[in-house]
């Protein structure tokens, strides 16, 4: 059975335009990125602490990384790939913060591959 309060909440939401201006909805959505925020820092710390998942982390960055971006006369290609490097850089630091030591851990063991 489903949750009606849930339900009218969610249709109430969805009937009523965000405004920037109405602090109560901005002070929702910032609890909100908040929490998102919080659940991918927990996925990444828990990716980190086996040695698979930092292998995985470790692919996904150095795939991004290990080539040169630039494609000649292909500025789609390129700016794809320059995309890709950012997205591998912005994943790194975001390692870094969650737990710095894993992601050390993470480098020392994939730097001989």
């Amino acid at each position: 059975m489903a949750d009606r309060p849930a339900q009218l909440e969610e249709a109430e939401r969805q009937e009523k335009p965000y405004d920037a201006n109405d602090i109560e909805q901005v002070t929702e959505a910032r609890k909100k990125s908040g929490r998102k925020r919080k659940e991918k820092r927990d996925d990444y710390a828990s990716l980190l602490e086996t040695e698979k998942g930092r292998g995985f982390l470790w692919d996904f960055c150095a795939a991004a990384v290990n080539f040169d971006p630039l494609v000649p006369n292909d500025p789609y290609s390129s700016y794809f790939n320059f995309g890709q490097m950012k997205k591998a850089k912005d994943l790194f630091v975001e390692l870094l913060r969650t737990a710095p030591e894993l992601t050390a851990q993470m480098v020392k063991e994939n730097m001989d591959k």
